[in-house]
């Protein structure tokens, strides 16, 4: 790509490579969406008013994304490689990020820091899960901003039997989860997990299915007065800390 210094005005930007990306085009001014077709380590960063599209062929490679208002992220072909947004810089509209693996592998972390809405969905293919059931989705962290509302995670597509068996951890963190500030994520939907850690201080609503292992509660700050809780074929224990 030119240096931003020298473009001004593409609207949108599309790049398709073979290998692995790395670039940054907060600089570029009018650009309102970026799509990347890519391969392996790979790196973006927009600005704010600039929706983000990334097709990955992940592998064990690490995918970064930061900025940018929405963001959609599809990567396939996982083993180990992880997925990170907003690390640096947080997006500002709704996030999704869509992993698919096959048989044995166990994927890598997820962590999304920021936007309005947290969306994961991992699917699994392939019939060699490995004796001792080592195949699992990857643990996924979600940390919310400002105006982060609502998380909602989905490791339901699993191709063997007893899915529950080869989910794996997922945390969520309100910004204001600490503090006597009221909180901003509202509602929580989270299919098969393996102990979910809740840092939250304002839910609303909570839909939990296949839930396997301790659920936690965690809060610090203002007290949770009224939660609903749906529970769907799940064995799992509560526990709670602090202001609940």
């Amino acid at each position: 790509l030119p240096a931003a210094g020298n473009s001004s005005n593409f609207e949108i930007i599309s790049v398709k490579t073979p290998a692995q990306f790395v670039g940054d085009v907060s600089g570029y001014v009018g650009l309102s969406q970026f799509s990347l077709t890519s391969l392996g380590d790979t790196s973006v960063t927009a600005a704010a008013s600039t929706k983000i599209s990334v097709t990955e062929v992940l592998g064990a490679g690490a995918l970064s994304v930061n900025g940018g208002t929405d963001i959609n992220i599809t990567a396939t072909g996982a083993t180990t490689g992880t997925i990170s947004v907003g690390n640096n810089t947080a997006p500002t509209g709704n996030v999704k990020v869509s992993r698919h693996f096959s048989d044995i592998n166990t994927t890598g972390t997820i962590t999304i820091h920021g936007g309005r809405s947290i969306e994961v969905v991992q699917t699994h293919s392939g019939e060699n899960i490995g004796a001792d059931l080592s195949a699992k989705f990857g643990i996924v962290n979600g940390f919310g901003t400002a105006n982060t509302t609502s998380v909602k995670i989905d490791n339901s597509n699993f191709t063997a039997p007893l899915n529950f068996a080869y989910s794996n951890k997922v945390t969520i963190t309100d910004i204001h989860h600490d503090s006597t500030t009221t909180g901003t994520i509202k509602n929580v939907d989270i299919r098969h997990f393996r102990d979910l850690d809740l840092n939250v201080n304002a839910l609303d609503t909570i839909n939990l299915t296949n839930a396997v292992g301790d659920i936690k509660f965690n809060n610090t700050g203002t007290t949770l007065t009224t939660l609903d809780i749906n529970l769907h074929d799940s064995y799992s224990s509560f526990s709670e800390s602090a202001n609940m």
